[in-house]
C-alpha cells in the first residue's frame, strides 16, 4: 500500500528526470502553483485521492479478516527460520548495489545543476 501511494503521489521524480512526462500529481501542482486554477487543481487532487484511498480501505479490509481470524491473544513465537550468512550476503548485494545506483542518480542531477553556469 505504501509503495502504490508513493507512486501515484509522486511528484518531484516526474519533474526532475520526466522531461516532458506529465502525471496528475505534476498537472495539479501547476495548475495551481502557475495558472492559480484552483478548482483544476482540486480536481486533479481528487483524481488521485481516489485511488488511494480504495487502495487503503481494501488493505484495512484485508488486514483485519485476518485479525480476526487468529484469535485474541498474541503469543510470542520465535521466527524458526534464521537465514545463513552466506544467502544474507547474496541477498543484502544486490539491494545494496540498487541503493547505490538509486544514490548516484540523485548526486549525478545535483553535480550537474550545480556546475551550469547561469550566463
Amino acid at each position: 500500500m505504501l509503495l502504490f501511494v508513493e507512486a501515484v503521489a509522486d511528484l518531484a521524480n516526474p519533474l526532475v528526470l520526466g522531461g516532458n512526462y506529465d502525471v496528475l500529481a505534476a498537472r495539479a501542482y501547476h495548475a495551481i502553483s502557475d495558472n492559480y486554477d484552483v478548482p483544476g487543481g482540486a480536481a486533479y487532487a481528487t483524481t488521485l485521492l481516489v485511488p488511494g484511498f480504495a487502495v487503503y480501505m481494501v488493505q484495512r479490509y484485508w488486514v483485519s479478516r485476518r485479525k480476526r481470524g487468529r484469535g485474541h491473544r498474541k503469543t510470542f513465537r520465535p521466527n524458526p527460520y534464521r537465514p545463513r550468512p552466506s544467502s544474507r550476503i547474496a541477498l543484502l548485494t544486490p539491494a545494496v548495489a540498487i541503493a547505490a545506483f538509486i544514490v548516484l542518480i540523485y548526486a549525478t542531477i545535483i553535480v550537474v545543476a550545480s556546475s551550469r553556469s547561469s550566463a
